[in-house]
């Protein structure tokens, strides 16, 4: 290709042999053809490196680096940084992309130039009866980014949104952030960075739910938000008050919840420096009481936290 694709379809990938070949037909399947894919084969032991190369001689499109193995995050920069697209999308090898998602996104993106990051909703994809792997039902994503970003969560699924190359550049793409919400903290900086952020509706990926997979690390995810939590309290600017008084809720109520998922597995001393770092993080007496009494009998906090997941719900003030 001599001119510069519309869109550049970004691809991690690490002993994926599995599912790399439909992830890549399935961006170079979209009605707008003028794109590329980058796939960066991150230490793979299987056969994803040599697949990969295989569409990549069938079609000049598709374009396969590799890299020691160095995380998803090196990988995708490596990525970005030969990208020529306009926009990016950052599609995992196991993941799909509907084929009218350039149609949609991009269309949107030429015709709203303040706007940096458009995003919809997704389909699960999920093991089937046969064997095979069926859609699932569909996955919201929270159509106010901003909420969903200062509370460090990510609104969207990444592969479900397209980005300016200029905007990730901008902000240094994805760095040497937390592994398992690399996405999180990306958007974390693009919001602070003044980026703007578009939902629309019309489902614009498919997420393949697996065993093993990085985003179902509860005790990875807990403390990678937490993580998010501590850069955006760092960051916001004192006038954002509302704001900095629910990440300290929030960061707290995760350092909370990551005692808790250590309790649970038995890992009573490392639960005991979480609870006091809580502590730490207490203003309040009752706030201060909890945190020591969980730091005491960390069953407590197995009873009270185990089972939630750092998305649900808001912490008490209390």
């Amino acid at each position: 290709m001599d001119r510069e694709p519309i869109a550049s379809f970004i691809m991690p990938a690490r002993d994926v042999e599995a599912f790399i070949a439909e992830s890549i037909d399935s961006a170079l399947a979209q009605t707008e053809p003028d794109l590329e894919v980058i796939v960066v084969d991150d230490g793979s032991t299987d056969r994803t490196a040599q697949i990969a190369r295989e569409k990549g001689r069938a079609d000049p499109r598709v374009r396969v680096v590799s890299q020691r193995p160095s995380g998803v995050c090196a990988a995708r920069d490596a990525a970005l940084r030969l990208a020529r697209g306009r926009y990016v999308c950052f599609l995992d090898a196991d993941d799909l992309a509907p084929p009218g998602k350039l149609r949609v996104q991009a269309g949107i993106l030429d015709g709203r130039p303040e706007i940096d990051v458009v995003y919809s909703d997704c389909f699960r994809l999920m093991p089937g009866p046969a064997g095979g792997w069926i859609a699932g039902p569909r996955m919201e994503s929270d159509a106010d980014a901003r909420s969903a970003i200062l509370e460090a969560r990510a609104p969207f699924q990444v592969h479900c949104a397209l980005l300016r190359r200029c905007a990730v550049e901008r902000v240094g793409g994805f760095g040497m952030g937390p592994v398992r919400v690399e996405d999180t903290y990306l958007y974390a900086r693009l919001l602070l960075a003044g980026a703007r952020f578009l939902h629309v509706p019309e489902p614009c990926g498919f997420y393949r739910i697996r065993p093993g997979s990085l985003s179902r690390d509860d005790l990875g995810m807990t403390r990678g938000r937490r993580f998010v939590a501590t850069w955006l309290l760092r960051h916001l600017g004192r006038e954002c008050r509302e704001e900095r008084r629910y990440l300290r809720l929030r960061a707290r109520y995760l350092t909370i919840l990551e005692g808790a998922i250590l309790a649970g597995r038995g890992w009573t001393f490392a639960a005991r420096r979480a609870f006091l770092l809580s502590l730490w993080r207490a203003w309040r007496p009752g706030q201060a009481w909890e945190s020591l009494r969980y730091f005491i009998s960390p069953g407590r906090a197995i009873a009270g936290f185990a089972a939630e997941r750092a998305g649900s719900g808001r912490p008490t003030e209390d």
